[in-house]
C-alpha cells in the first residue's frame, strides 16, 4: 500500500485556497490575481486557463510539477 508523507492539514489548506466560488465573483475582483499550476496535474487545464482569464483577467503560470507542486517547489511557487 501507500502512505501520505506530508501532513494532511497542510494539503487541507492548500486545497482551501483553491477559488471553488469563482463564478459568484465576476465583475467582483478589485486586485490583480494570478493562477499558477502545475504541467503534470489534472486540476488545471487550458480551457480552464483560458475561461479564468476572459472571464476574470486572472493571469496565469504554468510550472514542471504535479498535483502537489506548493509541496515539490514551495520556494518558486
Amino acid at each position: 500500500g501507500y502512505e501520505l508523507v506530508f501532513d494532511r492539514e497542510v494539503e487541507y489548506r492548500i486545497f482551501r485556497t483553491i477559488p471553488h466560488h469563482l463564478p459568484t465573483l465576476e465583475r467582483q475582483l478589485t486586485v490583480p490575481t494570478a493562477l499558477i499550476y502545475a504541467d503534470k496535474s489534472t486540476m488545471v487545464n487550458k480551457k480552464n486557463v483560458h475561461y479564468m482569464k476572459e472571464k476574470y483577467q486572472v493571469r496565469s503560470w504554468r510550472m514542471v510539477g504535479t498535483h502537489m507542486l506548493p509541496m515539490e517547489k514551495p520556494e518558486a511557487v
